[in-house]
């Protein structure tokens, strides 16, 4: 079944994603707010809404799968999104950081549904027409996708990397390397050495006698929601805990 192409004014959706929420503190997305919303003017464009994946990382596909703009894609796919849309960015990389074939297909996905793709960073259209015309515009958008995906797996080999040198310094005694400590633990002013917090250690070491017992994830998530116990990564801003978080501090 065809998509109709809009009359008017073409529809357009801005699309944000940050890795890290620190990366709110900046400027940058008021930025590419600006920056999309500009680009609409000057393309007599409809900005229908502004689309936002706030620490959702998309070196494994987080934001494809589980973001918002996994509910974008429903829309595309549920016929929803008109032929003939812009769907802006600031750069491909936004889009995905995953391998090059996962994040061709997704970028293809997008263009034969008609949508077409705006990357602010050097003012390009990415469409059938566009690509059609111009070949280099799918080479370079590639070309894009392999340096995301490059630049990602090397850092995530670096903060690996860095982690086991703590825990093997942990064991052996030494002080962690790492600036940051899990929430159980902080520097104490004087020494800067690592310290319990003893409330908060105090759920830990009930997690880790849950696992020893041989309780799965999801059965320790669902004794500490239902005890009430206060969840360890977000220092108490949330009160759920969940499999993975259970999974990340046993890892820990």
């Amino acid at each position: 079944m065809s998509k109709a192409k809009t009359t008017g004014p073409a529809l357009a959706y801005s699309y944000l994603r940050f890795s890290k929420p620190e990366q709110l503190k900046g400027d940058s997305q008021r930025r590419q707010l600006e920056a999309s919303r500009e680009w609409c003017k000057e393309n007599n464009a409809e900005l229908v809404e502004e689309l936002h994946d706030h620490g959702v990382s998309a070196f494994r596909g987080k934001n494809r799968m589980l973001g918002v703009l996994s509910r974008f894609l429903e829309l595309v796919r549920e016929g929803r999104v008109s032929s003939g849309t812009y769907f802006i960015i600031e750069n491909i990389d936004r889009l995905s950081r995953e391998k090059v074939l996962e994040a061709l297909t997704l970028y293809l996905e997008l263009i034969k549904a008609g949508v077409s793709i705006v990357t602010l960073i050097d003012g390009q259209t990415h469409s059938r027409e566009t690509i059609h015309a111009n070949p280099m515009v799918l080479q370079m958008a590639i070309a894009s996708m392999a340096r995301a995906n490059e630049e990602s797996a090397v850092k995530s080999k670096r903060i690996n990397a860095a982690w086991e040198k703590s825990r093997a310094d942990s064991l052996a005694g030494k002080p962690s390397t790492m600036g940051r400590l899990p929430c159980w633990l902080k520097r104490n002013p004087k020494t800067k050495e690592p310290e319990l917090v003893p409330k908060v250690a105090a759920v830990v070491r009930e997690l880790f006698e849950m696992a020893a017992r041989g309780l799965a994830p999801t059965a320790i998530a669902k004794s500490l929601n239902e005890s009430k116990r206060p969840t360890l990564t977000t220092r108490g801003r949330s009160n759920h805990w969940t499999q993975s978080t259970i999974r990340k501090v046993l890892k820990a």
